[in-house]
């Protein structure tokens, strides 16, 4: 999914974390202070229009028109995802379904664009897949991340968890889940989003937790922050839990 405001540019820099982020995929509108917030590189608000707010930065495959991304849109790319309140790379991904879509080709040099992006920078990528798994599992054997990749919005079932968990690749749970895969999952390799839903981060919790009691804020907490060691500023580790 994605979402259009302002756009700006920043310079990278260290940024504090100083509370508990949950959220690793929303487009609710800022200020978001427990999420992370996905956008179009020329729609990023101005750095300091929401001090403290983390965001994503990239361009869905719903929103390519080319086979390639033309210069200028990946300058602004490139400069929204050194900003350092841009704290992972996309969402970019595979969509082989949606009408919208660019086609495949695009989407593929698009997503290598993001990879590279992401590699350079030590920032998460953040991946829209739908009915692609087989494709970014080739993607992710072809270019050997060492920076972590996230699927959002997993709704798959167990088998397909089980081939992309193999290789490291986290899964974002939204409101709209499977049961038996939530069941299966490591839980090292789990988060939670809100996304478009219509709810908060902490309805999105409670659901996960009755259907697997160990997923709890504090699990979910851990487990981003591995993905996102932000510190506070001074270079100190951030807390995770209250």
């Amino acid at each position: 999914m994605k979402q259009s405001d302002h756009t700006s540019q920043g310079a990278p820099a260290p940024h504090p974390y100083p509370r508990i982020i949950l959220d690793v995929h929303t487009h609710h509108p800022a200020p978001q202070p427990e999420a992370i917030i996905a956008m179009e590189p020329e729609a990023l608000p101005a750095p300091d229009s929401h001090p403290g707010q983390f965001y994503s930065a990239g361009i869905h495959p719903w929103s390519l028109s080319a086979l390639t991304i033309p210069a200028d849109r990946l300058a602004t790319l490139r400069r929204a995802a050194e900003r350092p309140d841009v704290v992972a790379i996309g969402e970019t991904g595979i969509d082989t379904v949606h009408p919208g879509a660019a086609p495949l080709a695009g989407q593929l040099n698009a997503f290598r664009t993001h990879v590279t992006l992401s590699e350079s920078l030590a920032k998460p990528l953040i991946i829209h897949c739908v009915k692609a798994q087989d494709i970014i599992l080739g993607l992710h054997a072809e270019m050997q991340p060492r920076q972590p990749w996230i699927i959002h919005g997993f709704r798959g079932k167990p088998s397909v968890m089980r081939m992309l968990t193999a290789k490291g690749i986290y899964l974002s749970f939204g409101p709209k889940f499977n049961p038996d895969t939530l069941l299966a999952i490591p839980l090292d390799l789990l988060l939670v989003e809100t996304d478009e839903a219509p709810c908060r981060i902490q309805d999105v919790i409670a659901l996960l937790n009755a259907t697997r009691p160990e997923v709890t804020p504090t699990l979910l907490a851990t487990n981003l922050r591995r993905v996102l060691p932000l510190t506070e500023p001074g270079g100190s580790p951030s807390a995770t839990t209250h």
